[in-house]
Order: C-alpha cells, then sequence, then structure tokens
C-alpha cells in the first residue's frame, strides 16, 4: 500500500529532475491513499516570492488542483479530495501534512464500536459519567481494545502513534437497527492510542476517541466559543495557517467558519475506518544541546564543564585506534536505539563473513552510515561482529573515513552541548496524577526528575517533577505519564511528543536552577502562539 509523488516545477509545470530522472517519492501507509486508492499525486515546487497564486492555478487544465499543502510542499491532485475530508479550506495546509503521514502499517476496520469524549469536560453521551470517562482520554490520546490493538500487529503493552481517517459511521451501537442512517462523512483522526481491555467500560468498545484527535471539522458548539481554530501548545486558540493556505484565493483572509454539518460529537458510534501504525512508544535517549543550556548557566559550571572535560579525555584516548572509535560508534548506537536493535538482533544471527558479499560493500558503507533507522543499520552488526573477530573491516579506507567523522561528530557535540543525553519517552496523560508529577517507571518511586519537551523556547517549560510509582495504572512501554496540567505546562500534547527525563541527583546543579527560574518573578513572558 504505497503511492508515488512526482515532483514538478509550479512555474513551468515540468518534472523536477536530477541525473536525467525525474524525481519521485514514494509513501507508504498513508490516508491520502486511503481516501483517494485512484488518484493521482503529484508534489509541486513553489518559490517564495517567485510562485504566485496563477501559478497555482494553471495546472486546472490538466485536471490538477491543490489540494492540500504542509510548509514548502504543495500537494496537487487528479481528484477534489481536499472539501470530503476539511469543511474549511484552511484546514488543507493546517493539517495538509497528515493526509501524507508514512505509517507502518495500515487496516480499515468495519463496525467498530467506538466511544468519543470530550477532553475537556468528559461529556460522552450519558453513556457513563464525565469524572469517570474524562481518565480514558487526553490531549491528543486515546485508547484501543487489546484484543484489536493485537489484530492490527502491533506490539503488547505498546501505545502507539497513529493517523486514522473515518469513512462511515452510524450513531449508537446497534448493527442490526436498519433506521439508524450512515453518516458518510469523511474525518481525519491524528494523536495516540493506548491498548486497554475496553470490553467492561461502558457498553463495550473497541476504540475510545478523545475530540482533540478529531482534526479538520468544525463542531457546533465550538464556533462562537473560540475554539474553531487549531488549539495551540501553550492552551491559547489559533487560527489556520494563513501562509499556503489552500483557498481560493493565497492573499485573501480565511473565509468566515462555519460548523460541519455533521460533526462527530461526544457519544457512541458504530465505525468504518482505516487505523495507521505511524510510530510505536519505545525508550531511547535524546541530545540536550545549546539551546537548552542557554538557560541554565549554572547549570552548565556545576554539570557539564565536569563531563565535558572526561568526555574530551576519552576523545583524546580513542583518536588514534579505530577499534576505540568503533567501540564507541556502537556504544552510541546502542544507548540511542537499544530496544530496535534488541528486536533485531533477537531474530538474526551475526554476520557470516566468510559468506558476506564484499563486492558492494562500499555502497553499503555509504548507504548504512547515512542511514537514521537503527533496525537497518547494517554497519553497526558488522562493525560489533567485526570487533569480535579479526577487525579485518576497521583497515578498510572507507570504514576509516567513516569512523573518523564519528570521532569529529562526537567533538561538535562536545562544543553544543548535544554530548548530555536524557532519557526520552512519549508522553501520556494520567489524571491520576498531580500537577507536579509524573510516572516514569524507569526511575525510582519518589526520586525527582528533571522533564521537558524539546526544543525550548526558554525555562519557563522545564521543570522538575515528582516520580511517582502508580501500582494500578497499566505499564505502557515507552511512555511517560503526566496530569493535561503538567503538558500544558511543558507545551505538549499526546501526538506522538517526546519528553526528555533525567534524575535530578545527576544533574543537581540544574535542578535547582530549574526550581529557582520556575519562582513568578523570574519566569519569562508566556509565549502567545
Amino acid at each position: 500500500m504505497a503511492i508515488t509523488l512526482s515532483h514538478f516545477c509550479t512555474k513551468t509545470g515540468k518534472p523536477i529532475v536530477a541525473e536525467g530522472e525525474p524525481i519521485t517519492e514514494t509513501i507508504e501507509h498513508c490516508l491520502a491513499e486511503y481516501f483517494a486508492p485512484n488518484s493521482t499525486f503529484k508534489l509541486g515546487i513553489v518559490y517564495q516570492g517567485l510562485t504566485t497564486e496563477e501559478d497555482l492555478k494553471q495546472f486546472t487544465t490538466e485536471g490538477l488542483t491543490l489540494q492540500f499543502a504542509a510548509d514548502n510542499r504543495f500537494y496537487f491532485m487528479d481528484e477534489e479530495l481536499r472539501e470530503k475530508i476539511f469543511d474549511q479550506p484552511h484546514f488543507g495546509a493546517a493539517y495538509g501534512s497528515n493526509m501524507f503521514t508514512p505509517c507502518q502499517s495500515f487496516s480499515e476496520r468495519e463496525n467498530l464500536r467506538v466511544l468519543v469524549v470530550d477532553a475537556d469536560t468528559g461529556e460522552n453521551g450519558g453513556v457513563m459519567s464525565n469524572s469517570e470517562a474524562i481518565k480514558l482520554v487526553g490531549d491528543g490520546d486515546g485508547k484501543i481494545d487489546a484484543v484489536l490493538h493485537k489484530s492490527l500487529g502491533n506490539e503488547p503493552s505498546t501505545p502507539f502513534q497513529t493517523r486514522f481517517g473515518i469513512k462511515e459511521r452510524r450513531i449508537e451501537l446497534d448493527i442490526n437497527d436498519e433506521n439508524t442512517p450512515v453518516i458518510e462523512t469523511w474525518q481525519l483522526g491524528k494523536g495516540t492510542f493506548a491498548p486497554r481491555d475496553l470490553s467492561q467500560v461502558g457498553n463495550g468498545y473497541d476504540l475510545v476517541i478523545s475530540n482533540e484527535q478529531l482534526k479538520g471539522r468544525v463542531q457546533k458548539e465550538e464556533w462562537g466559543s473560540g475554539r474553531a481554530g487549531e488549539r495551540g501548545r501553550n492552551g491559547q486558540i489559533e487560527a489556520g495557517n494563513s501562509e499556503g493556505k489552500c483557498s481560493s484565493s493565497l492573499n485573501s483572509p480565511t473565509p468566515p467558519i462555519t460548523p460541519s454539518p455533521t460533526p462527530l460529537n461526544p457519544g457512541e458510534y458504530l465505525v468504518k475506518m482505516g487505523i495507521g501504525n505511524k510510530t510505536n512508544a519505545y525508550h531511547g535517549i535524546t541530545s540536550t544541546g545549546a539551546q537548552f543550556w542557554n538557560s541554565f548557566p549554572k547549570g552548565v559550571e556545576g554539570d557539564v564543564l565536569p563531563r565535558l572535560q572526561r568526555r574530551l579525555e576519552e576523545l583524546k584516548d580513542m583518536a588514534d585506534d579505530p577499534r576505540k572509535i568503533a567501540q564507541d560508534y556502537i556504544d552510541s548506537i546502542d544507548a540511542k536505539c537499544f530496544h530496535q536493535i534488541q528486536a533485531q538482533t533477537e531474530s538474526e544471527d551475526l554476520i557470516d563473513f566468510e559468506s558476506f558479499d564484499l563486492a558492494d560493500i562500499e555502497n553499503l558503507i555509504d548507504d548504512m552510515f547515512l542511514s537514521n533507522d537503527c533496525e537497518q543499520n547494517l554497519i553497526y552488526r558488522i562493525l560489533k561482529t567485526d570487533l569480535k573477530e579479526h577487525c579485518q573491516l576497521l583497515e578498510h579506507p572507507k570504514i576509516i573515513d567513516k569512523l573518523q567523522e564519528h570521532l569529529k561528530q562526537q567533538y561538535m557535540d562536545c562544543a553544543t552541548g548535544r554530548f548530555i543525553k536524557f532519557d526520552s519517552a512519549m508522553a501520556q496523560t494520567c489524571h491520576d496524577l498531580a500537577d507536579n508529577e509524573v510516572c516514569y517507571p524507569k526511575f525510582p518511586d519518589g526520586a525527582e526528575l528533571i522533564v521537558y519537551r524539546g526544543p525550548t523556547a526558554n525555562s519557563n517549560t522545564v521543570d522538575v517533577y515528582i516520580n511517582r510509582h502508580l501500582p494500578n495504572e497499566p505499564h505502557d512501554i515507552g511512555t511517560i505519564k503526566m496530569s493535561p496540567q503538567g503538558l500544558k505546562h511543558s507545551l505538549s500534547d499526546c501526538d506522538g511528543d517526546r519528553m526528555a527525563i533525567a534524575l535530578s541527583s545527576d544533574f543537581p546543579s540544574t535542578a535547582a536552577e530549574v526550581k529557582q527560574k520556575q519562582f513568578k518573578e523570574k519566569r519569562y513572558s508566556e509565549i502567545v502562539k
């Protein structure tokens, strides 16, 4: 399941060619194909200050119209899809990228039992108390029944970031009630789903969806209440992106917003929908960097400089020994991608050098050192095996060059502060936590943790939380649980946002400075998005 997009120039109308071949890109398992499987997709190259509105309209004679946009990517199609998905033209830019987000897997299911819950109030159509329902959802996160979760091929006990599309729905859950009309209004959704046993929740469901996961349609009660635009990360409401919005005039103001005639309001539904898994939650590490440390000079002095001195000594010691550089490369991949590597090596043997085809070794070296996909990083596996054997590949000129590049990058990381690594995990909502608490089982119960979401504009969104283990909270692999207020404080939602986490005891000077900068008189003015 994939679509291929041809790149073309919106000034000339001609394909973009490189080395004599037209440039194309393939996107697997995306909503655009789900909603329009037989359409032609093209990606227009737009030049800021040069491309005009007339340029974008000139392809209508060829049957192509601008349907979606995201930053400098303008998506043309031979089918009018935007109006079927969104009830306002500017949503084609605000959420256009979601239509072309690649997923690891994608499956359609019919007659799914779905409960939609308002993430702010817990309103759910009267099925259960609002206080009970609100605990099932958050800003971007919902729940999926464990049986459906497994049938989709997902990892056990692992939430996943999703893109989903609804094609049909019927109000209420009686599959045999022929008097209930089928509503064929299409709906885009995003966010995350965490697996639970939903068979005993309310009337039993396959999915509990937060209204915050539903994008591109204005609910009736939203118009006039200030909620008609995209909800910003600071909790304020922002209008759709006016730059490149897919309207009749790129320079005209956003047209008056009117509500969708068939909004997906809180309540129960039978639904036909496609569900994509963009990525699974996982534990990893993340670099900090200058943008973070600029806010905490005392933390730099007390916590970073001693580590920097030790790291520079390590790099000096390994500089003339390719075996040590190779081991440092392996260690860095281990720390960054341990979960993927473990899954890979459990199912594969080590490299067999006797039967390994070295004819393509130079291309493999180039490709794999540039790869960010840890599961496909063949060089990692080759070097790890080679170090255990005879270190033959370490003498290969390209291996020497690539290891020197790794060493150079380590010095660059020292210069920018990126050599300091924090844990990272996917944010999920937990209503049983206080505003100053998080739940991160990898670290001790009761420990103080520095938590933030990068990139940081200033110190406002960095804070110290108390780690609280919740014995009755399901163990969701690869996540950190936060209260709704904690998520707002860090300007985060639960659409796959990853939080950086560190023990305060490992960075005592930084933790003390973080606490100081949360005092009202030391906070920066709030950023209005």
